[in-house]
């Protein structure tokens, strides 16, 4: 017993250590990030080709070839275009002995990966432990949602992925606007978290149109969120306090919007919404 004690207690004092290093929570997430990636990239054929998908990389493989009568076709189906767009870069880096199939599941995978690092910010801006962002990152790789979504060419990982870097950007302008006003960096923190959360509305928004669906999160966490946290006092609600929160709150959704409606420069943009012209777009 002497002799094990005298041999784990050196080891247990250098974990101790390394766990409160600035080192652990980097590789903490590299690892999780190989495991990702090994448990993801293994046997993407093991699941039948679906319809849809079939559909984005015939439509990815038609961008590759025509660019500039294909780019926005998409959305003559009600689909954004971002992730055929991602699909079809892919499709020009990779060899074209490597199967389109193949290809556009990986493009899931990366999204997938960068998932994984953007939940584990977010458990981070909550004040998360380590041993909560290596739960959170288990979760991702193993949840049948992730796992199925992450190893398929369909777009709803990467909507998840938009509306995920949303949130974060929600969460850390819910954050710095009850911040005093003599905190240092606190404009800069609160464009950040802006451009955030209104750029990953808009990269949701250009997934698929269900985003719109998103965003009553921001008036929730504008107004109602604040009233949950337990040094929270209702004198502090006053019209400054409402003007603040309604500026940059309302400034990130209206950078999400219009960066949406950045697709109206395609003639197709109202497909998006109008199935009657849509089928008279088709028919034509």
């Amino acid at each position: 017993m002497n002799a094990a004690t005298s041999f784990l207690s050196p080891l247990q004092t250098r974990w101790r250590s390394f766990r409160q290093s600035r080192w652990f929570s980097p590789v903490l997430v590299v690892l999780i990030s190989l495991a990702f990636i090994a448990t993801h990239v293994f046997a993407l054929h093991a699941l039948p080709v679906f319809a849809d998908e079939a559909i984005y990389i015939r439509w990815a493989q038609l961008i590759q070839h025509e660019p500039q009568r294909y780019l926005f076709f998409a959305l003559n189906d009600g689909k954004p275009p971002l992730f055929i767009w991602l699909v079809s870069g892919a499709l020009s880096l990779f060899p074209q002995s490597i199967d389109a199939v193949w290809i556009a599941r990986f493009v899931s995978v990366l999204v997938g990966l960068v998932q994984l690092w953007v939940l584990d910010a977010i458990v981070r801006q909550l004040q998360g432990k380590s041993l909560t962002r290596f739960a959170a990152g288990i979760i991702v790789f193993t949840a049948p949602f992730w796992t199925f979504h992450h190893r398929i060419g369909l777009m709803d990982g990467l909507l998840t992925l938009g509306l995920s870097l949303s949130f974060w950007g929600l969460l850390g302008l819910q954050q710095t606007t009850l911040l005093p006003k003599t905190q240092k960096k606190l404009w800069r923190e609160r464009v950040l978290f802006t451009v955030l959360a209104g750029l990953g509305l808009g990269l949701g928004l250009w997934t698929k149109t269900p985003a719109l669906f998103f965003t009553p999160v921001f008036v929730l966490l504008a107004y109602l969120a604040p009233f949950w946290l337990d040094d929270f006092r209702w004198q502090g609600i006053t019209p400054q306090w409402l003007f603040t929160r309604t500026l940059w709150f309302g400034a990130a959704g209206a950078l999400g919007l219009a960066t949406f409606f950045l697709l109206r420069i395609s003639p197709s943009f109202g497909s998006l919404f109008w199935p009657q012209q849509r089928l008279y777009l088709f028919c034509k």
